[in-house]
């Protein structure tokens, strides 16, 4: 395009930049560069003239679904003589977009038409290519849905005594659109300032009844020492340290793609006298702070990464001993200790929850996800959180 951006839409036009936007993310993504000619002659653009909120503007109104991960760049020449928009639109796991407009022959209908990119052009699918989109669409949460599992359960497998007596809080978060292949790596100083950005967005989130429980807090020394995973970083006071130190066991680790791992024991030192044989002690604080924590956690390591892919998030409390034994959730009581309801239920297995957490959505938005994610375990006991109570 010659000169300037796509106008805003008339009565019975489409928005051009919708329409390109949403070919690109349901095709392959790509880039789309305007201030170049179409024989590749570079014409510029007004700089000062590129509102990238404004932009915005337009997916939201003539894109459905939303579509996310798009980024604006205005690049210079290299003598400065004129610039150009980079838009950079990432291949959709939503896909098929449909871009919204107004029918020619009537104005008031609104019509909706799906586009794809076929070379240097834009075109309309056809049915039998609408259908096919939202086949791989399905396949592709498949397999999303598979990994964000199998996350889970590694890290089940690896700090879960199959015979012990304490219960673990194990959540897992994936990106659901891959990262780019060019999103650096982060490093040991990454992961520090990674972890005390969370720590002071969590301060934020909760109530005051929750203000000197900090779980990320127990991995001490730890969150300065992070330790080589595969193709991650790894901060555990979990193995060897926590007992030495009398820390609640912990365990992280922060994927080069945007992956993380959080378990944390709900049970030691919650009680002051032993529970009943067969009874594995959750506690609802520890719970209840370890969601706000990692749903900031997840926003803060997509902020470093520069990501604005929806994150999967799937959590649960361990099974180490099947069916055999009973779970039960200690309460504060007001006076400085735990105890368990007597009105409370007492349910063999705790059912796993999976929900989902939008970068690019405002901040308060956490405080919903995290209430999800703790409500979600602690009303299985007849437990009501107060997270924001």
């Amino acid at each position: 395009m010659e000169g300037a951006v796509a106008t805003p839409p008339r009565d019975g036009a489409w928005n051009e930049f919708a329409k390109d936007v949403a070919a690109m993310a349901n095709t392959r993504g790509g880039l789309l560069v305007y201030g170049v000619a179409d024989d590749k002659t570079l014409k510029g653009i007004d700089a000062d003239a590129v509102d990238d909120r404004q932009y915005a503007q337009w997916l939201r109104n003539h894109v459905r679904p939303f579509l996310t991960g798009v980024t604006y760049e205005v690049m210079q020449a290299a003598d400065q003589s004129a610039a150009v928009l980079v838009v950079e639109v990432a291949a959709s796991e939503f896909a098929p977009h449909s871009v919204t407009g107004t029918a020619a022959r009537d104005k008031q209908q609104n019509a909706f038409v799906v586009p794809f990119r076929d070379g240097d052009h834009t075109a309309w699918m056809e049915e039998h290519q609408i259908a096919r989109t939202y086949r791989d669409r399905f396949a592709s949460q498949e397999r999303h849905d598979r990994a964000l599992a199998k996350a889970w359960n590694a890290t089940h497998e690896l700090l879960v005594d199959p015979l012990g007596d304490d219960a673990w809080l194990v959540v897992a978060a994936q990106p659901v659109r891959p990262l780019s292949r060019l999103t650096p790596e982060i490093n040991r100083q990454d992961v520090e300032r990674i972890l005390e950005q969370t720590l002071a967005d969590t301060v934020g989130l909760r109530n005051e009844s929750h203000s000197d429980v900090m779980v990320l807090r127990h991995l001490g020394t730890q969150r300065l020492n992070a330790r080589i995973g595969l193709r991650s970083w790894v901060v555990s006071n979990a193995v060897a340290a926590a007992d030495v130190d009398q820390l609640r066991p912990t365990y992280l680790q922060l994927g080069y793609e945007g992956a993380l791992t959080f378990a944390v024991n709900v049970s030691t030192r919650t009680l002051n006298e032993e529970p009943e044989p067969g009874l594995l002690v959750v506690n609802s604080d520890v719970v209840e702070v370890a969601m706000s924590e990692v749903v900031s956690l997840a926003r803060a390591l997509a902020r470093h990464l520069h990501h604005d892919s929806p994150i999967g998030v799937h959590a649960g409390i361990s099974d180490p001993r099947g069916i055999t034994h009973r779970y039960v959730c200690a309460v504060p009581n007001g006076f400085g200790r735990f105890e368990v309801p007597r009105t409370s239920r007492r349910p063999r297995r705790i059912q796993p929850w999976t929900t989902e957490l939008v970068p690019s959505d405002p901040p308060d938005t956490d405080r919903v996800v995290a209430e999800q994610l703790s409500a979600a375990m602690l009303n299985q006991f007849g437990v009501q959180s107060r997270l924001y109570l």
